[in-house]
């Protein structure tokens, strides 16, 4: 791997995906000055992070080997900007306003499954939409993202009940490969009733994920799910 690309995937052990201070930091300095910051517990210079990203970086090689082998056991990469499949789309983040709190462009990204990431979305449509989502809606949903998928547009949506699971099925219908961004590291299954499915969408397609190989969705984790599919989509369905 890269150094630069190891000095994210170190960074993004520290400091929660979506966190806007990173993002204003990294218009400054690179991750590996930022990094070198938060190992110092203080300052490097003019640059300053948070006391909580240096009392994290303190665990930062454990996290990282237990990373390392979570990924490796599951079959994850890791991709950064620059990366020949890295959707270039996804550094426009850096000049959208928070939303809900979370902004910024990724430092990088888990992948499981095939196909080039950057290709893949080249030509995507977010369907997303309710949970607990009527009938009507379900149906509407399938219809929709069978007819895109059709269209060799790629579905891309968070593997969630209701409308989102809809989505990606009406694409694996069409036998079309679908993209899923999870809240939870890309090794879990969540929701594990939806282990199947998840599976299935790796076989053709790809399981992403800021957060690392075996962390847990949290609330906040799922507003910056949110903001990684707006930034690998052309357009959104709500439904």
């Amino acid at each position: 791997m890269k150094a630069a690309n190891l000095d994210r995937l170190a960074l993004s052990l520290v400091v929660e995906p979506g966190d806007p201070r990173l993002r204003d930091l990294l218009v400054r300095h690179d991750a590996g000055r930022v990094l070198d910051s938060v190992l110092r517990r203080g300052t490097s210079g003019d640059l300053r992070v948070p006391d909580a990203w240096s009392e994290r970086g303190t665990a930062l090689d454990r996290r990282l080997a237990t990373a390392v082998g979570r990924a490796k056991a599951a079959g994850l990469r890791w991709i950064c900007p620059g990366d020949g499949d890295w959707p270039r789309a996804l550094d426009d983040l850096d000049q959208v306003e928070p939303f809900h709190g979370a902004a910024g462009a990724p430092l990088g990204l888990w992948l499981r499954g095939v196909g080039d990431l950057a290709e893949l979305s080249e030509r995507s449509v977010a369907i997303v939409g309710a949970r607990a989502c009527t009938t009507y809606g379900a149906e509407c949903a399938s219809e929709v993202a069978g007819d895109c998928a059709d269209a060799d547009h790629t579905v891309v949506s968070g593997a969630a009940f209701g409308i989102d699971s809809c989505a990606h099925s009406g694409a694996l219908v069409m036998r079309k490969p679908t993209i899923a961004v999870l809240a939870s590291g890309a090794d879990i299954y969540y929701p594990r009733a939806h282990t199947g499915l998840i599976a299935r969408i790796a076989e053709s397609g790809r399981v992403v994920s800021e957060q690392a190989p075996g962390e847990s969705p949290m609330k906040d984790r799922f507003l910056s799910r949110n903001l990684l599919i707006g930034g690998l989509t052309r357009g959104t369905v709500i439904n």
